[in-house]
């Protein structure tokens, strides 16, 4: 007798919703879908679980004896909008100049008055312009990834590097990226603040 197998909607959602909670092998996968009245034998769940992987929905990561499966990350947001995001949702801090700050610590060059603007945040104000040999490479690196820049673009870097600003942006960044409230607990106000 032929194996009726599930739905594959069905056992695509049930798969998904299981890897939501974190990375999951096998038996944890093919039990969730029992638990929905769903059966497919261990070897049928690993095809279907690698087709996903070569889909790129799924990341697999091993660990002797057992493979642990994941969703995949996808950089639905570029790095402009997620600065652009930050930089409007911290208060009492010019969005154009912390723009500049952000990416320019981040990507270790001078940035181009067209990346702020992808930011879609206000120019910035406080900045000074920058002659670099690399600007030709810097253009043609930008448009191979899809990124125009207009001729007459300035390269501009920070007029000055406030380093407090910059590590709470890039704090704030890496928070807009990752849930890193589940890596910590909430300060209740009775945290110890010096050594005994």
């Amino acid at each position: 007798m032929e194996e009726k197998l599930p739905e594959k909607k069905k056992v695509f959602d049930v798969v998904i919703e299981t890897l939501r909670n974190g990375e999951q092998p096998i038996s944890k996968i093919g039990k969730a879908l029992e638990n929905e009245g769903m059966h497919m034998h261990r070897i049928r769940l690993s095809g279907y679980l690698h087709g996903l992987v070569d889909a790129g929905i799924l990341s697999e990561r091993r660990i002797k004896p057992i493979s642990l499966f994941s969703i995949q990350k996808r950089e639905s947001e570029s790095l402009y909008d997620i600065v652009g995001k930050v930089c409007k949702s911290m208060k009492n801090f010019d969005e154009g100049d912390s723009a500049l700050a952000i990416l320019y610590t981040v990507l270790g060059r001078p940035v181009f008055e067209n990346e702020i603007a992808r930011c879609n945040v206000k120019n910035s104000k406080k900045f000074r312009t920058v002659t670099s040999n690399r600007r030709i490479d810097l253009i043609r690196k930008l448009t191979e990834i899809g990124i125009r820049i207009p001729e007459g673009n300035m390269l501009i870097a920070p007029e000055d590097m406030n380093p407090d600003r910059t590590v709470k942006f890039l704090a704030e960044t890496i928070s807009q990226i990752y849930d890193v409230k589940k890596y910590t607990v909430q300060d209740n106000g009775n945290t110890q603040k010096t050594l005994d």
